[in-house]
């Protein structure tokens, strides 16, 4: 396994424990995202997305999770 194999499966591992968290379906976590794509998740296990959308992704999550915890 390359270095952008293990990139996207921890992503897209992180991604399904956040939707889980929160309660999101994998449609709705590619709506509220930046990419606004609904279709997010299927890219991400299909191993499709660029390096800045993951990052992107990732910087999304963690506003998120913090938006979540202060309210």
């Amino acid at each position: 396994m390359d270095s952008m194999d293990s990139f996207n499966e921890s992503i897209l591992s992180d991604a399904v424990a956040f939707c889980e968290r929160y309660g999101l379906s994998d449609s709705k976590f590619g709506k509220l995202s930046p990419v606004n794509d609904a279709h997010i998740m299927e890219r991400l296990q299909a191993g499709t997305c660029r390096r800045d959308t993951v990052l992107r992704l990732r910087r999304f999550m963690a506003r998120y999770r913090l938006d979540q915890e202060s309210a």
